[in-house]
């Protein structure tokens, strides 16, 4: 069984989250840390954050159609995820302030609140 690191971040500096995983490839990981970056981003005012960043001097009561479609359009492209294996050269420590969301060698997707 191999570790990975799941990496999560936004377009908003400081806002990035590291996650630990056992799994046999960084295949099985994507799901995950898809889901992860999207919580990620909704955690720091999702949708509502694009908008205020698309069009900062327009008031949330007065967003049109056409401007929450926009938003719509590239919401994806402000938050991402990465997986990679483990640096086995790194210290132990380190690893172990990692949260673990999925372990393989139990077969069962971790909750962060379980």
């Amino acid at each position: 069984m191999k570790r990975f690191v799941i990496e999560v971040s936004t377009n908003w500096c400081g806002e990035d989250n590291k996650y630990g995983a056992y799994a046999e490839n960084e295949d099985e990981l994507y799901e995950i840390a898809d889901e992860l970056a999207y919580e990620n981003f909704s955690d720091l005012g999702g949708f509502d954050a694009v908008l205020e960043d698309m069009y900062p001097n327009v008031e949330e009561e007065n967003y049109t159609e056409e401007m929450i479609d926009d938003a719509l359009l590239v919401e994806n492209e402000y938050y991402s995820s990465f997986v990679y294996e483990w640096d086995e050269s790194r210290s132990e420590e380190e690893w172990n302030d990692l949260d673990i969301v999925y372990d393989k060698r139990t077969d069962k997707e971790l909750k962060e609140n379980d």
